[in-house]
């Protein structure tokens, strides 16, 4: 059972971002399963998708921030995760936290990534103890390149992290004033 914390919900125009339930392990598994989707994210065993979302949970509870689970604003469909996530392992810069999404191969081309991870960002500028955002994939994944770069996050360098060589980018995380 998924444990409950607070997470806020955030809206945008076309998605919902909000907390996890127990009835998002079966899509995010099946979203997880999806070779092309896959390949970008390690190979990741499908069977600990309930762990991972125990983990995302975990990371508001200690952290205040962390993954939301989007949907779809219209239909109320899961269509996959967005979020910030703080990697201790991470070695190569300083950080606050690490930008990432998986979406399902279903909305690839939409524009949803984007939508979902600047309404992250934004809602990360409210925030202290959240400055220098990176984001990090694999080479060749140039769908998330380009979202890093309409998110404004700029490339960094490269660094070999959990045995995959990854490229990463970053950006300062501007304070809205109250």
């Amino acid at each position: 059972m998924i444990p409950k914390v607070p997470v806020p919900t955030l809206a945008t125009d076309r998605l919902r971002l909000r907390a996890w339930s127990d009835m998002d392990v079966g899509p995010l598994t099946e979203i997880n399963r999806d070779p092309e989707v896959a390949q970008w994210l390690g190979e990741p065993d499908p069977s600990l998708t309930g762990q991972r979302i125990a983990g995302y949970v975990e990371h508001w509870r200690t952290r205040g921030f962390g993954q939301w689970a989007v949907e779809e604003a219209a239909s109320g469909v899961f269509i996959g995760r967005v979020g910030l996530i703080h990697h201790d392992d991470w070695t190569a810069s300083a950080h606050d936290a690490e930008i990432g999404w998986t979406l399902s191969r279903t909305v690839w081309g939409r524009g949803y990534a984007t939508e979902a991870a600047r309404a992250a960002l934004e809602w990360a500028a409210g925030r202290s103890g959240l400055e220098t955002i990176i984001s990090t994939t694999l080479p060749g994944n140039l769908r998330s390149r380009r979202v890093m770069e309409k998110l404004g996050l700029t490339y960094q360098g490269s660094a070999v992290w959990h045995g995959f060589d990854q490229v990463w980018y970053a950006t300062r995380v501007f304070r809205t004033r109250s």
